[in-house]
């Protein structure tokens, strides 16, 4: 299965990649369905591959404790220039840290963030880590005592 492209949430100043992909409103007037979308952009053709099933990428926001709809490329469009406050979302927000990759950075691990009807109402770090991670990282290091890496002929 071919991995798909992530949604962007712009959060504290940052932008992120969401592993989760938020309902869209299907039935609010300002979100028009474009289904004869054809890339423009040279970027924007990847929307149209095995890359991305959805046949769009969003751009979410939070402000001021709530989940906003910013833009919108590919299948759909938004009319009217102006965000959408996403009051038709509940659900988790997995949010993939992959800034704390940075030196920089005290948290570690990603975010989960809980939305009730467009409100964050939680906001928590989570490790995608197995609990005995250490354990098994001990076990392969053990194991590399014994490998040969001299070329054998093989």
């Amino acid at each position: 299965m071919t991995a798909q492209l992530h949604e962007v949430l712009l959060y504290n100043g940052e932008r992120w990649k969401l592993r989760t992909v938020p309902d869209l409103p299907l039935g609010h007037a300002r979100l028009v369905d474009v289904p004869l979308w054809v890339p423009e952009e040279p970027e924007d053709a990847v929307i149209d591959s095995t890359a991305c099933w959805r046949q769009y990428i969003a751009t979410w926001e939070i402000r001021d404790g709530r989940l906003y709809l910013r833009s919108i490329r590919g299948r759909y469009a938004m009319l009217g220039g102006q965000e959408i406050w996403a009051s038709w979302y509940s659900g988790e927000l997995h949010v993939h840290d992959d800034h704390s990759m940075r030196p920089s950075s005290a948290a570690c691990g990603d975010l989960l963030l809980t939305v009730s009807d467009g409100i964050v109402t939680n906001a928590r770090r989570v490790s995608d880590m197995p609990a005995d991670r250490t354990e098994d990282a001990r076990i392969w290091e053990d194991l590399a005592l014994f490998e040969d890496f001299e070329d054998d002929g093989y």
